[in-house]
């Protein structure tokens, strides 16, 4: 099976404390990590798990953080693909349906 997702990527610095801080409070954290997160990764790295490809169409920067991004979601079995423009069609009698113009792999520098 395939299956593609549209959305988005966010880059997410995580800390862990003992416990959640009351209002005013600081808490310090004793462990922290980053990995890439957002609605879109993480419905295509939990569909990759299901699927034999799944692909995943976003806008990811050509910065050190886009790379990781990239970079982390393909070892998770995602295959990011550049999302330039979501067309929304809403035909009569049908639901809607999703057309996305992507960019190859291959086009990407």
């Amino acid at each position: 099976m395939r299956a593609a997702v549209v959305g988005h990527v966010e880059w997410i610095r995580f800390a862990r404390v003992d416990r959640v801080p009351a209002a005013g409070e600081i808490a310090h954290s004793f462990e922290d990590w980053e990995e890439a997160g957002g609605g879109g990764a993480v419905a295509a790295v939990q569909l990759s798990l299901l699927a034999d490809e799944t692909h995943l169409f976003t806008a990811l920067g050509n910065d050190e953080l886009g790379r990781r991004s990239r970079e982390e979601l393909e070892s998770r079995g995602v295959i990011s693909r550049e999302a330039r423009a979501i067309r929304v069609l809403r035909p009569r009698d049908l639901d809607e349906v999703a057309h996305v113009e992507a960019a190859s792999q291959e086009a990407r520098p």
